[in-house]
C-alpha cells in the first residue's frame, strides 16, 4: 500500500516522485509505517486474544 501511495501521491497533488526524494526521508518514513503496522498487528492481537472465549 505505501508503495502505490508513493506512486499515485505526485501524479494526483503537487508533490515530488519518490526518485528524487532524499534516501534518509525515505528510509524514516518506511520506518514510521514499520512501527505503526507492528503497533496495529499487536494492538489487535491483544484485543482478540483478550476477548476470545468470553460471553457477554
Amino acid at each position: 500500500m505505501w508503495a502505490a501511495e508513493q506512486v499515485m501521491l505526485p501524479a494526483l497533488i503537487d508533490s515530488e516522485p519518490i526518485t528524487e526524494r532524499a534516501p534518509r526521508a525515505i528510509a524514516i518514513e518506511v520506518m514510521h509505517h514499520v512501527v505503526y503496522a507492528t503497533a496495529t498487528a499487536a494492538t489487535f492481537a491483544w484485543l482478540t486474544r483478550s476477548t476470545t472465549g468470553q460471553r457477554h
